[in-house]
Protein backbone atom coordinates (compact mmCIF):
# COMPACT_ATOMS: atom_id res chain seq x y z
CA UNK A 1 0.00 0.00 0.00
CA UNK A 2 1.08 3.72 -0.57
CA UNK A 3 1.45 5.88 1.79
CA UNK A 4 1.20 9.28 -0.11
CA UNK A 5 0.49 12.26 1.65
CA UNK A 6 -2.68 14.67 1.68
CA UNK A 7 -1.38 17.55 -0.70
CA UNK A 8 0.25 15.21 -2.69
CA UNK A 9 -3.11 13.42 -3.63
CA UNK A 10 -5.02 16.74 -3.68
CA UNK A 11 -2.37 17.39 -6.53
CA UNK A 12 -2.86 14.02 -8.08
CA UNK A 13 -6.77 14.81 -8.09
CA UNK A 14 -6.17 18.06 -9.68
CA UNK A 15 -4.18 16.86 -12.52
CA UNK A 16 -6.96 14.42 -13.69
CA UNK A 17 -9.59 17.84 -13.43
CA UNK A 18 -9.00 17.79 -17.40
CA UNK A 19 -9.89 14.15 -17.82
CA UNK A 20 -12.84 14.09 -15.68
CA UNK A 21 -13.97 17.39 -17.14
CA UNK A 22 -13.78 15.20 -20.82
CA UNK A 23 -15.83 12.68 -19.54
CA UNK A 24 -18.70 14.72 -18.32
CA UNK A 25 -18.78 17.08 -21.57
CA UNK A 26 -19.20 13.23 -23.18
CA UNK A 27 -22.40 12.39 -21.03
CA UNK A 28 -23.60 16.16 -20.60
CA UNK A 29 -24.30 16.37 -24.57
CA UNK A 30 -26.98 13.78 -25.04
CA UNK A 31 -30.30 14.83 -23.80
CA UNK A 32 -31.58 11.93 -21.32
CA UNK A 33 -35.28 13.21 -20.21
CA UNK A 34 -36.67 10.43 -19.02
CA UNK A 35 -39.23 9.58 -21.19
CA UNK A 36 -38.89 12.19 -23.53
CA UNK A 37 -35.32 11.44 -24.81
CA UNK A 38 -35.09 7.70 -25.72
CA UNK A 39 -32.72 8.27 -28.10
CA UNK A 40 -30.41 10.66 -26.11
CA UNK A 41 -30.50 7.47 -23.03
CA UNK A 42 -29.59 5.06 -25.12
CA UNK A 43 -26.48 7.38 -26.38
CA UNK A 44 -25.64 7.91 -22.95
CA UNK A 45 -25.90 4.54 -21.63
CA UNK A 46 -23.61 3.81 -24.62
CA UNK A 47 -20.96 6.55 -23.69
CA UNK A 48 -21.18 5.55 -20.31
CA UNK A 49 -20.74 2.06 -20.81
CA UNK A 50 -17.99 3.07 -23.22
CA UNK A 51 -16.65 5.18 -20.02
CA UNK A 52 -16.23 2.07 -17.80
CA UNK A 53 -14.99 -0.57 -20.34
CA UNK A 54 -11.90 2.56 -20.62
CA UNK A 55 -11.19 2.06 -17.11
CA UNK A 56 -11.09 -1.97 -17.02
CA UNK A 57 -14.78 -3.07 -15.90
CA UNK A 58 -16.73 -5.37 -17.59
CA UNK A 59 -20.21 -4.00 -18.39
CA UNK A 60 -23.52 -4.97 -19.30
CA UNK A 61 -26.61 -2.85 -20.12
CA UNK A 62 -30.06 -3.79 -19.03
CA UNK A 63 -33.47 -2.94 -20.55
CA UNK A 64 -34.37 0.56 -21.82
CA UNK A 65 -33.73 3.01 -20.71
CA UNK A 66 -30.94 0.52 -19.91
CA UNK A 67 -29.18 -0.07 -16.33
CA UNK A 68 -25.21 -0.28 -16.77
CA UNK A 69 -24.04 -2.62 -14.86
CA UNK A 70 -20.05 -2.94 -14.71
CA UNK A 71 -17.70 -4.36 -12.50
CA UNK A 72 -14.15 -4.89 -11.36
CA UNK A 73 -13.59 -7.97 -9.66
CA UNK A 74 -10.10 -8.06 -8.06
CA UNK A 75 -9.61 -10.99 -6.15
CA UNK A 76 -10.51 -8.69 -2.69
CA UNK A 77 -12.65 -9.73 0.28
CA UNK A 78 -14.67 -6.39 0.06
CA UNK A 79 -16.81 -4.73 -2.49
CA UNK A 80 -18.01 -0.91 -3.32
CA UNK A 81 -21.31 -0.38 -5.11
CA UNK A 82 -21.42 2.96 -6.31
CA UNK A 83 -25.13 3.77 -7.71
CA UNK A 84 -25.79 6.47 -10.47
CA UNK A 85 -28.00 7.87 -12.70
CA UNK A 86 -27.42 9.49 -16.26
CA UNK A 87 -30.86 10.58 -16.59
CA UNK A 88 -32.02 14.43 -15.60
CA UNK A 89 -34.80 16.89 -14.77
CA UNK A 90 -36.40 18.40 -17.95
CA UNK A 91 -34.17 22.27 -18.76
CA UNK A 92 -37.13 24.18 -18.50
CA UNK A 93 -37.09 27.74 -20.01
CA UNK A 94 -33.94 27.21 -22.46
CA UNK A 95 -33.98 31.75 -22.26
CA UNK A 96 -33.18 31.24 -18.87
CA UNK A 97 -29.83 29.30 -19.81
CA UNK A 98 -26.79 31.68 -20.49
CA UNK A 99 -25.28 28.41 -22.40
CA UNK A 100 -27.12 25.18 -24.11
CA UNK A 101 -27.55 22.85 -21.52
CA UNK A 102 -26.77 19.88 -23.19
CA UNK A 103 -23.33 21.40 -23.97
CA UNK A 104 -20.79 21.17 -20.76
CA UNK A 105 -19.67 24.81 -20.00
CA UNK A 106 -16.81 25.97 -17.69
CA UNK A 107 -17.30 29.76 -16.39
CA UNK A 108 -15.89 30.84 -13.47
CA UNK A 109 -14.59 27.18 -12.34
CA UNK A 110 -18.30 26.35 -12.34
CA UNK A 111 -19.40 23.29 -14.83
CA UNK A 112 -22.59 23.88 -16.40
CA UNK A 113 -24.83 21.93 -18.40
CA UNK A 114 -27.92 19.44 -17.29
CA UNK A 115 -26.77 16.86 -15.15
CA UNK A 116 -23.79 18.33 -14.08
CA UNK A 117 -24.40 18.13 -10.56
CA UNK A 118 -27.11 15.71 -10.27
CA UNK A 119 -25.59 12.77 -11.07
CA UNK A 120 -23.86 12.76 -14.33
CA UNK A 121 -21.07 14.91 -12.22
CA UNK A 122 -20.88 12.56 -8.91
CA UNK A 123 -21.07 9.50 -11.95
CA UNK A 124 -17.73 10.89 -13.26
CA UNK A 125 -16.09 11.88 -9.69
CA UNK A 126 -16.48 8.31 -8.45
CA UNK A 127 -14.59 6.67 -11.92
CA UNK A 128 -12.18 9.14 -11.90
CA UNK A 129 -11.77 8.89 -8.16
CA UNK A 130 -11.51 5.17 -7.74
CA UNK A 131 -9.03 5.49 -10.59
CA UNK A 132 -7.11 7.82 -9.12
CA UNK A 133 -6.98 5.48 -5.80
CA UNK A 134 -5.96 2.59 -7.79
CA UNK A 135 -3.33 4.54 -9.34
CA UNK A 136 -1.77 5.45 -6.27
CA UNK A 137 -2.03 2.67 -3.85
CA UNK A 138 -1.04 0.10 -7.52
CA UNK A 139 -4.22 -1.66 -7.13
CA UNK A 140 -7.62 -1.37 -5.81
CA UNK A 141 -8.35 -2.20 -2.58
CA UNK A 142 -11.80 -3.13 -3.15
CA UNK A 143 -13.73 -5.25 -5.78
CA UNK A 144 -15.75 -2.33 -7.53
CA UNK A 145 -19.25 -2.23 -8.76
CA UNK A 146 -21.31 0.51 -10.51
CA UNK A 147 -25.49 0.51 -10.73
CA UNK A 148 -26.03 3.52 -13.20
CA UNK A 149 -29.49 4.00 -14.26
CA UNK A 150 -31.77 6.01 -17.02
CA UNK A 151 -34.93 6.62 -15.47
CA UNK A 152 -34.18 7.68 -11.38
CA UNK A 153 -35.88 11.06 -12.33
CA UNK A 154 -38.90 9.02 -13.69
CA UNK A 155 -39.76 5.96 -12.37
CA UNK A 156 -36.58 3.09 -11.54
CA UNK A 157 -39.08 0.74 -13.15
CA UNK A 158 -35.87 -0.75 -15.15
CA UNK A 159 -33.58 -0.61 -12.11
CA UNK A 160 -36.20 -2.53 -10.22
CA UNK A 161 -36.67 -5.50 -13.11
CA UNK A 162 -32.49 -5.86 -12.92
CA UNK A 163 -32.61 -5.92 -8.83
CA UNK A 164 -35.08 -8.88 -9.45
CA UNK A 165 -33.00 -10.79 -12.02
CA UNK A 166 -29.81 -10.19 -10.71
Amino acid sequence: MANTPYPELLDKAARRQKEALGLLADQTKYPTVAPRDMKGLKECADEVQRQLERYGYKVIQFGNPATVYAEKDVGAKKTLMCYHHYDVQPEGDLKLWKSSPWKLTVRKGRAYGRGTSDDKGPCVGSIVGLDLIENVLGESPVNVKFVIEGEEEWSSEVLAKFARKY
